[in-house]
């Protein structure tokens, strides 16, 4: 399947201080920024995009032609803590940490 970057949020609150905030994309880059590399000249960042052919690519002018890659690293990080938030800050259950399995 072909994604978009599918931006979405998340915001909780905090007992103390400023809430928690994610705003981020699906993808792993904005695609303007492989838009950017393309008319730079620029080669992107292995694990940004796959080809036409479904083939890894750091050619942005190829990338623009395939598809761009889900997040992991970080992003995907983001995601475990909004569900961990959900399902446990806001519901007032354990966290994971101090599950007692």
């Amino acid at each position: 399947p072909v994604y978009c970057t599918n931006p979405m949020s998340f915001a909780a609150p905090a007992a103390d201080g400023s809430p928690l905030v994610i705003d981020q994309s699906s993808s792993a880059t904005a695609f303007v920024n492989i838009r950017k590399a393309a008319e730079d000249g620029r080669k992107i960042p292995e694990g940004w995009a796959l080809d036409a052919s479904g083939n890894p690519t750091t050619d942005p002018a190829a990338a623009m032609k395939g598809a761009m890659l889900a997040f992991g690293g970080q992003r995907g990080a983001n995601i475990a803590l909004m569900v961990e938030v959900l399902a446990a800050g806001l519901s007032g259950a354990n966290w994971s940490l101090d599950a007692p399995w």
